[in-house]
């Protein structure tokens, strides 16, 4: 009777087992299926991204219908934004952004510098202009606290604007950023004019951010290299039409006037003969080959009073 009972409690147990050993088989066959599904999706997917890099990039551009000139334009932007690298605040007790236009005959450069910018919570670019004479008109409406300035524009040059634009505004601030710094007498002219300071576009621009903050508290700042060419063009030979002597300026500036030898000798009382050793001696001092040269030369130097 025992020996049954103990049989019977046997097959219950290995029954109670069985159950179990089923129930870890179903697990792992369903297991098994998982991963056998998730597998297949893993290579579907990874045979999709080992289709040749080309036509990846085609249908991608396609897709985004993105033309040469804006991934020119793409690769300088984000050049830059590299070269910044780093987050950038605000500058503390700062009222509001520095309002900023930029005047620049290259429409690639002026779009990457308004983005380094933009990476500058302080700044704000309201204006941008592609020549000086564009600069000059959005002025008023722009109403910037500093200009960020090229020289070298077709039409009105960028000394010339400075010039202009402190005439209409004198508290103006404007920062020359160019490429030009080997001809020392451009830099020269540009700070005459009233130009805070000189920067190089190659310069990085964190520098650059910080020649502008500079500029906007009053404080000027030049490039290395701008700085040492107008070391060498203030200590080079005086420039043409320096050595003018009053009378000669006289001449000058009624025969910018449009007067002839014979007029000139009626406004400053002198003979005819006298006013043509003075044009003479004039030409050869501004290095003019003509009467209409040495006008536009002696405009070009300033050697002309405004008024005129």
């Amino acid at each position: 009777m025992a020996s049954a009972q103990r049989g019977s409690d046997t097959a219950v147990r290995l029954l109670h087992w069985g159950g179990r050993a089923e129930t870890v088989f179903d697990t792992l066959g369903a297991t098994r299926r998982v991963f056998a599904h998730s597998r297949g999706i893993m290579r579907r997917a990874i045979a999709q991204w080992r289709r040749p890099r080309n036509e990846r990039t085609r249908r991608l551009l396609s897709h985004l219908r993105i033309r040469r000139r804006s991934l020119a334009a793409a690769a300088l932007l984000w050049a830059i934004l590299l070269s910044i690298g780093v987050a950038h605040t605000s500058t503390p007790g700062s009222p509001g952004p520095i309002r900023v236009m930029i005047v620049d005959d290259h429409p690639l450069l002026r779009h990457g510098m308004k983005a380094a910018l933009l990476m500058y919570p302080e700044f704000e670019v309201v204006a941008e202009a592609g020549s000086g004479e564009q600069a000059i008109a959005q002025l008023k409406a722009a109403d910037p606290d500093i200009i960020l300035m090229d020289l070298m524009m077709p039409g009105m040059g960028g000394v010339a604007a400075i010039r202009d634009i402190r005439r209409v505004r004198p508290n103006a601030t404007i920062l020359v950023v160019s490429n030009y710094y080997e001809d020392g007498e451009m830099v020269k002219e540009a700070l005459e004019e009233g130009a805070i300071g000189y920067k190089l576009k190659d310069e990085k621009i964190d520098e650059l951010m910080h020649a502008i903050r500079q500029a906007c508290n009053g404080i000027p700042s030049l490039a290395p290299a701008a700085a040492q060419s107008l070391v060498t063009a203030t200590t080079k030979a005086p420039k043409l039409g320096d050595d003018l002597t009053n009378r000669e300026r006289e001449v000058l500036a009624l025969a910018a006037r449009g007067l002839t030898n014979a007029g000139v000798a009626g406004e400053l009382v002198i003979s005819e003969k006298t006013v043509k050793f003075h044009v003479r001696n004039i030409r050869t001092k501004l290095r003019a080959k003509s009467r209409t040269e040495m006008v536009v030369e002696a405009w070009r130097r300033h050697l002309i009073p405004q008024s005129h």
